[in-house]
């Protein structure tokens, strides 16, 4: 812009990403200017459904920032007023523009002002919190979305509307101390020096709920409506204090008067405003909603035509053209104006790329070498690198390589296509240049670390049914804070109580048995818990305390798990002992086949890629399993792998379990193998029997190189000429006959599994141990999070989200619980939307029946298809992105998670509508749905939903069916002792016989040291949060993993009491004793007494020597317990004391010097 401007407003046409925009110019604006993204609702007009917290508080953002006086004290903070203004870049599109905003009013009816955190500030933590509720959001106890706050003692976390990422605020008294952000999922600050000055919280409402705005509204609503408003559901919600479903969209209502567009607001600004967009925009225009029948007007939400070129008048206009435009000094190059005519050819535009960056460079102009992701920018250096150029210097940002001089730099930067900029001499080559990509990658997300997820979310809840690993199957039934007496060794050295002495305070997690027996397990000990999951919740028997059942159970689990293991191993190994010829994993015909993928490779997808090429390139025949979201890019790997095989001679097999899934494959295939050279075949009951006849001959003779099938590829007639590689899709859903045939087909060949089915963690550590395993949890790139609402049920609404996805084009996907279910469903839409063309699935049709059913939505022939479950997984129809769920209370959070998963496969918005009964939901159902709604961030939610897997189809993952023995000891018990088993086997040698005492050895530690330690209520009020952190606690390993959780503890809470610190003491000790084989230590005040696990210490010999080291202080009772003679003091001196001596013992048994090795 030019000086004195204000600011320049970019309008992008539909179909452009706001935030891919927003984030090249970003990257290319540097600190020089603010770029804001000013987005449009997530919602239509008159939907029934409110815009996003975020959305509404991104919007809200750009108001507080540009038009005072709504947002700041004369529009500036303290820290602005320093710094020389910055020019401001908003991003939009004309429907944001055009959507008026209300922004929201105090009791008084004066506009709310935003509230200001910043360092140095005095602003009382309770008087922030009830500006915060003023402006709309809401007080939580863990942040895990923006529009959301918690208050823990001095320290206050908030996401505000616009950021990218939530705030912990620290207090001294009542002055700020510290800002820093943190991390959602996991709860953790970002970094050590990642402190902000101050920030600006926007309203994430629009009008706000005030009795005046109340009033006003009804009064207004029932001026507007005919008849009895006391039974009308939005009128309702208002009279009870809450917002309409439709959100901000009623502001009208609330304020007495329409609200502003962006652009009526800015002209509150000085200085001059520009408006840069694409040529033709102006007559792209914006569809005005249909407004018969509805209680508001369409001009109260939408800034009307004429209105909107009154303001436009007042801007200064620069349209420009995709192919570059006069006015500006730099032009878009592009590779294909040089005899790139047709297909794009890669190796030609790396030629032309080369030749262009010579001749820029021997100009003097600096040339920066772009892709999208770390992965993508490594594949375009490599392609350059073949063709003789590879001087480029990698930089951190793109900015520094700008003002670097002339040289040839490579950075990570969003941009789609380069450009050439003679005034600047400055030249970009993005990777769409090079390899033709046509997708813009999404706002970035934070890498979100699994575990810490789940610990969020897997917290358990009274009337849960757990597995102590002693005792059996109990039910929880809440964390308990009880006074302990303090026991006293008396001379002889025997544990006793005394009612004089004094007495401690711990936490005990209380478990109700059979018979309504009780037991008390320390929370340190919470390790030796596990979730039940193996049986429907109602059947589960609770075991007798102090009777063998249990124990019998699990000996019967574990010698079994034992020859499985012993199997399972010597089949990796007789794998081992094989070796083929190594695959040709390089070179430029394989780079040519990686650029006809259309999306930068995420760096899981690159992971998994470089695992295969790793598998293919080595002498023994791999067996890779590949774990992923569907639409996360498993087919990409397969892709690449079958690629690789073809070009080394030898023949693919891909086999699916449906013919739906084998049709989806087969087009996909075809596609990418086109122009290759290599032949693709499909053999499934789609295909002609003339056609399958040429394919099996074809296989035989070697003409056909990839074939992709059903289970007819098993059949005995299909013979092949030189089979290197079977890539397996979804091999669970194979029956038991098809399963074993594979196995025989696979055993000496290259084997590559794909699966979306979540593992869950313990049983992806048991396969990791035996093939291997790569997991693919980031989404794609472009693919955006699918918009969830949570509703009730009505014709409505039903009828605008089917009318919303048929009028761009798209497909609906309705789903209900019971097959009962849909004949009602398809009767209402018949009714409602009689012009929209309607197919039914479910699992009680016919095979053929359901197969052209779903044939035909694959097609496209039909516009919705009402289904039961069926349509969970594999299935990829990328026009689908609107998913309606009848009854949603009735489905399990995997299920809801893996159905939401079927829509928004393309780049497109897509939406889900869970929808609900009237009568309100029950705690868990509405707990389950929010959990959804919140987990927006793709890839989380599959964690997650590996959490809550329905386990019926991992009991054959390993080979024998393994579903009775889940049920018997509960699925993560089972796959934990499974994996001791497999580890135990590898010690002792492939094959060798192992006994099974020596997996699963329990693992508790009782300490009794007389000191109180747990998590005081004071310090943590929330049961939940205590009890989550006690398990988080529980899975603390090492003392590293001690001090981590330590230092999560005091990001989150603040300083911890004493309680707290001899709680970390004692899980540490309780570790360093496992490790020794010590399950007992009893302090009193004259000695000490040590119980080793079976009389077996880890270090016989050792122990002999620390006994006679210590000779008259230490005595060895009958059952090999030590009782060891010294005074150890009181408190925090105990704890040093056992401490010293643990570190003693760990030299007797010669584990200190390892753990100073290590």
């Amino acid at each position: 812009g030019a000086a004195g401007d204000t600011g320049i407003i970019v309008v992008v046409p539909k179909g452009v990403s706001l935030t891919g925009m927003g984030g090249e110019l970003g990257v290319l604006l540097g600190e020089g200017a603010d770029v804001l993204v000013y987005p449009e609702w997530d919602v239509q007009p008159y939907e029934r459904v409110a815009p996003s917290t975020a959305c509404v508080g991104e919007r809200m953002a750009v108001w507080a920032k540009l038009c005072p006086p709504r947002g700041r004290k004369d529009g500036v903070t303290e820290a602005e007023e320093v710094a020389e203004p910055k020019p401001v870049v908003i991003v939009t599109s004309e429907a944001a523009l055009r959507q008026r905003v209300c922004w929201p009013v105090d009791e008084a009816g004066a506009p709310l002002r935003c509230l200001e955190i910043s360092a140095g500030a005095v602003l009382r933590p309770e008087e922030a919190a009830r500006h915060l509720v003023s402006l709309g959001y809401d007080r939580v106890e863990v942040v895990q979305a923006v529009g959301q706050f918690a208050m823990r003692g001095g320290l206050m976390d908030v996401w505000a509307g616009g950021e990218e990422a939530p705030v912990r605020v620290e207090w001294f008294d009542d002055e700020i101390e510290r800002l820093r952000p943190f991390d959602a999922a996991s709860q953790r600050l970002e970094g050590a020096d990642t402190d902000v000055r101050g920030i600006w919280v926007p309203p994430v409402i629009e009008a706000g709920l005030t009795e005046e705005t109340t009033a006003r509204f009804r009064q207004a609503y029932r001026d507007r409506v005919d008849g009895d408003v006391s039974e009308d559901e939005i009128y309702a919600d208002v009279s009870e204090g809450r917002f309409p479903s439709g959100g901000v969209q009623w502001g009208a209502l609330f304020t007495g008067a329409a609200g502003q567009g962006l652009l009526e607001g800015l002209k509150h600004t000085e200085g001059v405003w520009r408006m840069v967009r694409a040529v033709g925009l102006a007559e792209d225009g914006m569809p005005w909603p249909e407004e018969a029948g509805q209680v508001l007007k369409a001009a109260e939400m939408l800034v009307t035509a004429d209105e909107f070129k009154t303001y436009m008048a007042r801007l200064s206009l620069l349209e420009v053209d995709e192919g570059g435009v006069s006015a500006l000094p730099f032009r878009p190059h592009d590779f294909r104006g040089r005899e790139l005519t047709g297909a794009w050819n890669v190796h030609k535009a790396v030629v032309h790329a080369v030749e262009d960056i010579e001749a820029w460079r021997a100009d003097g102009w600096s040339v920066v070498v772009t892709a999208m992701t770390l992965p993508g920018l490594t594949q375009m250096l490599r392609a350059l690198e073949g063709e003789g150029f590879n001087g480029a210097q990698p930089v951190e940002a793109f900015t520094t390589a700008l003002g670097r001089g002339h040289d040839v730099f490579a950075a990570v930067a969003p941009f789609l296509r380069g450009w050439a900029d003679p005034v600047a001499k400055v030249a970009v080559i993005a990777e769409g240049d090079v390899f033709g990509r046509k997708v813009r990658p999404a706002r970035p997300r934070r890498k979100v670390d699994p575990d810490s997820m789940l610990a969020h979310f897997s917290e358990l809840r009274d009337g849960d049914f757990v597995v102590h690993e002693a005792h059996g199957i109990g039910k929880f039934d809440g964390l308990v804070t009880m006074r302990v007496p303090v026991t006293e060794l008396n001379k002889a050295g025997v544990g006793g109580y005394q009612d004089n002495r004094e007495w401690i305070t711990q936490d005990f997690m209380r478990l109700i048995y059979a018979g309504d027996d009780r037991l008390m397990v320390p929370v340190e000990n919470l390790d030796v818990l596990t979730r039940y999951k193996g049986a429907e919740a109602g059947h589960v028997t609770l075991d007798r305390l102090g009777t063998g059942g249990w124990e019998a159970r699990k000996d019967a689990v574990k010698a079994d798990l034992m020859a499985m293991a012993g199997t399972i191993l010597k089949t990796a190994a007789a794998r081992e002992m094989l070796s083929r010829p190594s695959y040709v994993t390089a070179g430029a015909a394989y780079d040519e086949f990686c650029a006809g993928f259309d999306y930068a490779l995420t760096e899981d997808q690159d992971r998994a890629m470089t695992d295969v090429e790793n598998d293919m390139a080595a002498a023994a025949p791999m067996d890779r399993l590949v774990v992923g979201d569907v639409g996360f890019g498993k087919t990409e790997v397969a892709l690449r792998a079958a690629f690789l095989a073809v070009q080394s001679g030898r023949q693919v097999a891909v086999v699916c379990p449906t013919t739906l899934l084998a049709r989806q494959h087969i087009d996909v295939f075809t596609k990418r193998f086109a122009g290759t050279g290599f032949s693709v075949g499909g053999l499934s009951r789609l295909v002609k029997a003339a056609d399958a006849k040429a394919v099996k001959s074809g296989l035989a003779k070697g003409n056909i190189d990839v074939v992709v099938g059903t289970h007819a590829l098993l059949s005995n007639d299909v013979a092949f000429k030189n089979l290197g590689l079977v890539v397996i899709d979804e091999e669970q859903r194979f029956g038991v006959k098809h399963k074993e045939k594979l196995k025989e087909i696979s055993a000496e060949l290259d084997v590559l599994t794909l699966t979306a089915t979540p593992i869950p963690r313990t049983l992806q550590m048991a396969v990791g141990g035996v093939r291997g395993l790569s997991l693919i949890a980031t989404p794609p790139v472009d693919r955006q999070a699918v918009q969830t609402h949570l509703l009730r049920w009505d014709n409505e609404t039903l009828k605008s989200a089917v009318l919303r996805e048929m009028g761009r084009g798209g497909q609906i996907y309705i789903v209900a619980p019971h097959v009962e279910d849909l004949a009602h469903l398809r009767d209402s839409l018949v009714t409602l939307v009689p012009q929209a063309r309607v197919a039914v699935a479910h699992g009680q049709m016919t095979e053929i029946a359901l197969e052209s059913a779903m044939v035909a939505f694959y097609e496209g022939s039909v516009d919705i298809l009402i289904a039961t479950t069926i349509i969970e997984s594999g299935l990829d129809v990328t026009r689908a992105n609107t998913l309606v769920v009848y009854r949603s209370d009735r489905f399990g959070l995997a299920q809801l998670y893996q159905l939401r998963g079927r829509v928004g496969r393309s780049g497109r918005q897509a939406y889900a509508y869970f929808l609900l009964p009237d009568g309100g939901l029950g705690h868990e159902a509405a707990k389950r749905l929010q959990i959804l709604s919140r987990l927006e961030g793709l890839g989380a939610g599959f964690m997650l939903a590996s959490y809550d897997m329905d386990l019926r189809g991992f009991g054959n993952l390993l080979g024998k069916e393994q579903s009775g023995h889940i049920r018997e000891i509960g699925f993560e018990l089972y796959a934990k002792m499974l994996r001791e088993a497999v580890e135990e086997r590898k010690k002792k040698g492939k094959g060798a016989d192992v006994a099974s005492d020596d997996i699963l050895v329990s693992s508790d530690v009782a300490l009794k040291l007389g000191i109180s330690y747990l998590i005081p209520e004071s310090y943590v009020p929330e049961e939940a949060v205590r009890l989550q952190l006690y398990r988080e606690l529980a899975r603390a390993k090492t003392a590293e993993d001690v001090a981590y959780f330590e230092e999560g503890l005091k990001e989150r809470f603040g300083r911890y009491p004493d309680d707290v610190k001899m709680l970390l003491a004692v899980v540490d000790l309780k570790n360093r004793l496992k490790r020794l084989n010590v399950n007992r230590v009893d302090v009193g005040d004259k000695g000490i007494v040590v119980g080793l696990e079976n009389g077996k210490f880890v270090n016989p010999e050792g122990l002999m020597r620390f006994v006679q080291d210590y000779a008259g202080a230490v005595t060895v009772r009958p059952d090999m317990s030590l009782v060891i003679h010294r005074r150890l003091g009181a408190g925090p001196a105990r704890v040093k004391g056992v401490e010293t001596l643990v570190g003693e013992l760990e030299t007797a048994a010669g584990l200190a010097e390892a753990a100073q090795v290590a």
